[in-house]
């Protein structure tokens, strides 16, 4: 992940370099999220989170990160299963 989500060039390279990016405030003062990209088909698309800094951390970025890189596999997974 990367904090420099601002950067659209250095969040493309985040992206694929380690599958999500995350952003603490970069974007938008006090604000974090956390982005995970989807390929569904032939399309791609993007799933985040984003909230209060204060209550991200609390959850916490990695567990937020991981809960969404396996949310995207499983979709991946019945999106290939679907076209069985």
């Amino acid at each position: 992940g990367i904090d420099q989500a601002a950067d659209p060039q250095k969040l493309s390279l985040a992206i694929r370099q380690d599958g999500y990016a995350v952003s603490r405030g970069e974007v938008d003062e006090g604000v974090s999220a956390v982005a995970v990209p989807l390929q569904w088909g032939q399309k791609g698309y993007v799933i985040s989170l984003s909230g209060p800094e204060a209550r991200l951390e609390t959850i916490g970025l990695s567990r937020i990160r991981d809960t969404l890189l396996k949310t995207v596999r499983n979709l991946e997974q019945k999106g290939r299963m679907l076209k069985s």
